[in-house]
């Protein structure tokens, strides 16, 4: 009898802790709606030009524009670029939202034509998620470039609870260079998060110029702290034993104060 009572007062106890735990949940968000644009546009001087444009709307992840042009075949030549980008991965832990805007020239090597040129990109990006944790870790990082002075460009970006209002979780506008940042934010399961994204990039390149580049590109990891509390109603079963749990822990305190 005594043993059958310790050992329904240890399963009791692991029971009641069990029940009490807030649920894990692997990711902190669900994909609401993605809804952007992006344009890019890219040309050497005297060759031919690469205009793109894309547009994301529903849950769609994924949105780029790429522009790209080459004064002619082979290793000696100089290139334009451009790209602006959104979208959004998982890890088994993170929602991962990258953003980009990016224009740049690079001039060919020695021996090669360098007749300069032009680049520009533009992009808007509204991402809504609906939160699915109570805690959340927003771990973030811009890698950010303004080399050579051909190129100028602008970003901004936020983070915010609409449903609970208040001052912004993140709020940036031409923040440079930012390494590996982590700022936390709490919420209830169900409220809606926003980013909010713009970024333009533009510049011309002259005859004769080596390198020159502006880039932002943001990386925002989200991660679980605290998951939601556990909505599953416990069993007959497991109400019995944790009744019996109970009372086992009961008769040992008895026993004890004789």
């Amino acid at each position: 009898m005594k043993s059958f009572f310790v050992i329904s007062t240890a399963t009791g106890l692991a029971l009641v802790l069990a029940l009490a735990a807030p649920a894990a949940n692997a990711l902190p968000l669900t994909l609401v709606s993605h809804t952007a644009t992006a344009s890019t546009d890219a040309e050497v001087t005297g060759y031919a030009a690469d205009p793109d444009s894309d547009s994301a709307t529903g849950t769609d992840p994924t949105l780029s524009s790429h522009s790209l042009s080459f004064s002619g075949a082979g290793s000696l030549h100089s290139l334009a670029s451009s790209s602006a980008k959104s979208n959004l991965t998982s890890s088994a832990t993170q929602n991962i939202v990258k953003l980009e805007n990016l224009s740049y020239y690079s001039a060919s090597l020695p021996g090669g034509t360098n007749p300069g040129g032009t680049a520009e990109s533009d992009i808007t990006a509204t991402w809504v998620f609906s939160l699915d944790a109570l805690s959340v870790d927003l771990i973030y990082n811009n890698s950010f470039s303004d080399l050579g002075g051909h190129f100028s460009g602008s970003s901004t970006l936020s983070v915010k609870n609409i449903t609970a209002g208040g001052p912004d979780i993140l709020s940036l506008v031409d923040p440079g260079s930012i390494g590996s940042t982590t700022l936390n934010f709490t919420g209830l399961v169900g409220d809606l998060i926003k980013i909010e994204f713009s970024g333009s990039s533009s510049g011309s390149a002259p005859p004769g110029a080596s390198y020159s580049i502006y880039r932002d590109r943001f990386t925002l990891r989200f991660e679980t702290i605290v998951g939601p509390p556990s909505s599953e109603a416990p069993e007959p079963a497991a109400i019995l034993l944790l009744g019996v749990g109970l009372a086992g822990m009961a008769w040992r305190r008895r026993r004890a104060r004789a």
